[in-house]
């Protein structure tokens, strides 16, 4: 296996790391598609047990409270994270690191 990841490796570029607005981006359409696959999902449950509009609304609302939960948690990681950088940046000075 590691002999497979090497090859690979040399073969495939690594991608240099996303920019902030990349990487909202990303999350912005990974939110829509989520939702999109669900709401498409109850459209299609609904109409083979007769339900409308209530499995639509149903996953659309689940979907929407699962992402936003996701993105509290995933922003809150990177707000936290940069304020230890800041953090550890603001005293830089004093220790010499400038």
């Amino acid at each position: 296996m590691g002999s497979l990841v090497r090859r690979v490796s040399r073969v495939v570029p690594r991608r240099v790391p996303a920019t902030a607005g990349e990487r909202e981006l990303n999350r912005g359409v990974e939110m829509a598609a989520v939702v999109g696959v669900l709401v498409g999902l109850g459209v299609l449950l609904d109409r083979a047990i007769g339900t409308t509009p209530w499995c639509t609304v149903g996953a659309a609302l689940w979907a929407s409270v699962a992402q936003f939960v996701k993105l509290r948690y995933a922003y809150g990681a990177s707000l936290d994270a940069a304020a230890v950088r800041r953090a550890a940046s603001a005293t830089a000075h004093q220790r010499g690191r400038a």
